[in-house]
């Protein structure tokens, strides 16, 4: 089964509240996909999730970083996919009893020049996953590439602790 949610698609994340000083959280809905500051459009034509060794240096993500904009993906499951049959099959990740969990992630607000509209996007963070022993069997392998050589990526999740 492939994911249900596609880059472009609109998509919740929760983040600290953008006009309280304290620490109060609020649920924004947005474009999974992080429109950079320097988009001509809020299309994005190569929508990608951001490698987080990298978002200090990477112009679509360096000013979120800097400036704290992190958020939390609210998500029931994830799907990656996995290869080692050599054909593409998706492996659904998700917590027994249906507890939630949430990924980490980047936002950002741009605004239209032209008509001033505000556009709200996000992007998953991700991290090199090639050692792990369950997440570096999920994405294709580079096969111009050894087993200690290759860049498998995962989200970065967060389980929350339920209460009884």
């Amino acid at each position: 089964m492939a994911p249900r949610n596609l880059p472009r698609s609109a998509g919740p994340f929760i983040r600290r509240a953008r006009n309280d000083a304290g620490y109060s959280r609020e649920l924004v809905v947005g474009q999974w996909g992080l429109i950079p500051w320097f988009a001509k459009e809020p299309k994005l034509k190569y929508p990608t999730n951001a490698r987080s060794e990298e978002l200090a240096q990477k112009p679509s993500y360096r000013d979120p970083w800097k400036r704290g904009q992190r958020c939390i993906i609210p998500a029931a499951t994830f799907y990656e996919p996995n290869w080692e049959t050599g054909e593409n099959i998706w492996w659904r990740f998700a917590r027994a009893y249906g507890a939630p969990s949430g990924l980490a992630g980047l936002w950002n607000v741009w605004t239209d020049k032209t008509t001033g509209e505000a556009h709200e996007s996000y992007t998953m963070l991700t991290l090199n996953a090639a050692t792990h022993p369950l997440m570096s069997r999920m994405q294709k392998p580079d096969p111009k590439l050894s087993p200690y050589q290759q860049d498998k990526r995962s989200v970065l999740v967060k389980f929350f602790q339920t209460l009884r």
